[in-house]
């Protein structure tokens, strides 16, 4: 009920107990009180897209260069982190050929789901990159070179150094691992499918890893599509995604390459897109029934610690989907966000994407340099120096590459480009 008194300009509701919002000039804010804990959720006070901001402090301490920077919301890069490192574990389980028997064990299965990281990445690109068009007209030029240098240029120095790798070393199979033998550096390969890596055109013999970037990039190419699709109706997307789905599930290859499968692994992203869509009510809803956030940490629990995943469509499916419970739980638990901007976790987030790009290189030398050492010591050096290589990648290609792209996209539009636009959604 609004209570009287109050100016048209800033009416206070109260949703239920600890539980406010209010509209102020047609903008929301909405404020959780729970047990002398305030978190403050801020929705449209600068200018841009909605800002989801928790502070522990009133809403005029947040100024509007902190709630600029909080666009980009910390913990979920944290969450890519995670699973970039996931990633590393579970090859460097393979590599091992079975001495790290300690992932068997139920609590440490986690180091080994790289099925459920992989659709991690999937679900958070669409909750991130809704979130950076959400309101706001999309021009497509501007978004696709963004996209392009986002993704290209560290992706073409890594697939360069590993065919120069190739080339000049000529390394052998080895003995140890199949799994090393048949991942890194196969026999084989030629100029041609060098210069196809380098556009994401399909072939990934230099770098496994690449797959889910050729996905990421073709998904990227029709991303504001789908917005539009998103904006002129939520229920038609969600409908069309069903036969996707199911012809995918009742492929018997698993081949990523294809139409079909491009268009199932954008049903990920479109999960991530209805996250991100209704996170201010799914948080709302999920901290006044709590029993539900348990209930998503036992399922969480469950399938990542007692249940094999599956390589296939119908494994990626259920593994997409418990992401996006995982993400969902991570958004509206208040200690889960606070883990998760800790500096170690925040770091390993900056260096993500190059950490997932450069340990299978890592993996390959250092397991055929050092073919008779302890492979437990090997995995561990691995980890070292692939945390080395990303770093340096972070800081000499990506970010650099990231600024030169924002530049390029705004020089586009200041130029006059005019690109693919539509109404905000409500």
């Amino acid at each position: 009920m609004e209570e009287p008194g109050r100016p048209a300009r800033a009416r206070r509701t109260v949703l239920r107990r600890g539980f406010h919002y209010r509209r102020v000039r047609g903008r929301l804010r909405v404020k959780i009180v729970r047990k002398n804990a305030v978190w403050t959720i801020i929705a449209g006070d600068i200018p841009g897209p909605s800002r989801l901001i928790f502070t522990g402090s009133d809403l005029g301490s947040v100024s509007r260069k902190q709630a600029g920077d909080l666009v980009r919301l910390t913990f979920l890069d944290s969450i890519r982190g995670l699973a970039a490192f996931v990633v590393l574990t579970a090859h460097l389980n393979f590599a091992t050929d079975g001495h790290a028997w300690f992932l068997d064990l139920w609590v440490l299965r986690t180091f080994r789901a790289s099925v459920f990281a992989v659709s991690l990445f999937f679900v958070l690109s669409g909750f991130v990159l809704f979130l950076q068009v959400e309101n706001d007209r999309i021009n497509y030029v501007r978004f696709v070179i963004r996209r392009a240098f986002r993704i290209l240029p560290a992706c073409a120095v890594v697939v360069t150094i590993s065919y120069l790798i190739y080339v000049t070393w000529t390394p052998l199979p080895a003995t140890r691992s199949e799994f090393l033998t048949s991942n890194t550096w196969p026999p084989g390969i030629f100029l041609p499918e060098y210069f196809n890596h380098l556009w994401l055109g399909g072939s990934t013999d230099l770098l496994r890893p690449i797959w889910s970037l050729i996905v990421e990039w073709r998904v990227s190419l029709v991303f504001p599509l789908l917005v539009l699709l998103f904006r002129w109706s939520r229920a038609a997307l969600a409908v069309l995604a069903i036969p996707i789905i199911a012809i995918a599930t009742h492929t018997a290859a698993l081949d990523f390459a294809t139409a079909t499968m491009v268009a199932f692994y954008a049903c990920f992203f479109v999960l991530g897109m209805f996250i991100a869509a209704y996170r201010f009510r799914i948080i709302l809803f999920l901290s006044s029934n709590r029993w539900l956030r348990v209930l998503l940490v036992a399922i969480c629990i469950y399938y990542v610690w007692f249940r094999s995943e599956s390589a296939t469509a119908t494994g990626y499916l259920q593994e997409g989907l418990l992401s996006g419970a995982f993400i969902i739980l991570c958004m509206s638990t208040p200690w889960a966000r606070q883990l998760l901007r800790s500096p170690p976790l925040r770091y390993l987030g900056r260096i993500s994407y190059s950490l997932y790009l450069v340990h299978m290189v890592c993996i390959g030398i250092l397991f055929r340099v050092l073919p008779d050492a302890n492979p437990l010591a090997t995995a561990g050096l691995v980890i070292i120096v692939s945390i080395a290589a990303a770093d340096l990648l972070n800081r000499f290609v990506e970010i650099p590459a990231n600024r030169l792209g924002r530049r390029v996209a705004g020089l586009g539009l200041a130029t006059g480009e005019r690109g693919v636009t539509a109404v905000s959604a409500p």
